[in-house]
């Protein structure tokens, strides 16, 4: 189930190393405010939550949470809920991506079908 997150990450981090940015003039905040709220969230969430694998933290660091949604709903991304990304559908919450995630305890070589999940 959580297995989905690999490639919500995988995604998240080719959007970080190949250039993704704010490119909306109407976003609410600025690269460095995401930057620290991202950092709030895995100190106080993740990590504050009990997840202790250092590749799921690393992975939820890199992941720019703020770009999955909708501009409307950026300030809210790197807090502890669950946001809607269209069609009846959500961004989990930090905390069940990132537990989800160490429980699993994803490799480089496992093959993934997720089916209904949510995103």
């Amino acid at each position: 189930m959580a297995r989905t997150f690999v490639g919500t990450v995988a995604t998240g981090l080719a959007l970080t190393f190949l250039g993704g940015s704010l490119t909306s003039p109407a976003a609410a905040q600025t690269r460095t405010q995401f930057e620290q709220a991202r950092k709030r969230m895995v100190d106080e969430v993740v990590i504050g939550s009990g997840v202790k694998d250092e590749r799921v933290i690393k992975a939820m660091l890199a992941t720019p949470r703020h770009e999955f949604v909708e501009i409307k709903y950026r300030r809210e991304a790197y807090l502890d809920k669950a946001i809607p990304i269209g069609d009846k559908q959500t961004i989990s919450s930090p905390f069940i991506v990132s537990y989800m995630t160490q429980s699993i305890d994803p490799r480089p070589t496992d093959k993934v079908l997720e089916i209904g999940t949510g995103s």
